[in-house]
């Protein structure tokens, strides 16, 4: 059985874990059958698995991006690729910045569903951050990890898992210019993995 999909509970959440298990009998002269039992062997193969889809995910992202011929066309093709990403972003929402800089507005969004909380129109980067602080994302120039979503926002979109995602990630989208980013990726997090280091470098 090649990708066996569980949710296991090991470090104090249900997490989402692959695995590969062989089935080989164990012989026994002494059994009437001739075969005394069955020998299960289990073999971890979930970072194999997320690499993979991680990977096609991030293939069919360049690949796409060749059909957009404007800034809001890239923003479409973005969304609408990641919405197939549900396991590792159960929704994203793409903000870009107006040319000064000052106000982040909604470019698309994909996964919040009927839940417009998550996704304010626009973002003023001079007041203070009412759920997504992208002005300290673009003051750091680095992601920072929003947490307590469902805390601050009540109802989150449930994505693919029983459970909603209650994290996100704000992830600067660079531009031509060193140090201006263009907009901002707000990835939401699953709630069935942690988010480790390969999880942030996706």
């Amino acid at each position: 059985m090649e990708d066996i999909p569980l949710e296991v509970n090991r470090f104090g959440f249900m997490e989402e874990t692959h695995f590969t298990i062989g089935y080989s009998a164990v012989p026994d002269p002494t059994a009437p059958s001739g075969i005394g039992g069955v020998l299960a062997t289990v073999h971890e193969i979930t970072q194999k698995v997320l690499g993979e889809r991680r990977l096609s995910a991030v293939r069919e992202l360049s690949t796409r991006s060749f059909e957009a011929k404007t800034v809001k066309g890239a923003c479409d093709v973005a969304a609408s690729t990641l919405a197939h990403c549900e396991p590792d972003v159960p929704f994203a929402l793409i903000y870009l910045l107006d040319e000064k800089s000052e106000t982040a507005y909604l470019a698309c969004e994909t996964g919040t569903g009927e839940f417009p909380a998550l996704s304010a129109g626009t973002i003023d980067l001079s007041g203070p951050a009412e759920l997504w602080p992208i002005a300290s994302s673009q003051l750091q120039n680095k992601t920072i990890l929003v947490e307590d979503l469902q805390a601050k926002v009540g109802t989150v979109a449930p994505g693919p898992w029983s459970d909603p995602p209650n994290s996100a990630a704000i992830v600067p989208i660079h531009s031509s210019v060193a140090g201006k980013p263009a907009g901002f990726l707000v990835a939401g997090i699953s709630s069935r993995l942690r988010f480790d280091e390969t999880y942030q470098v996706f």
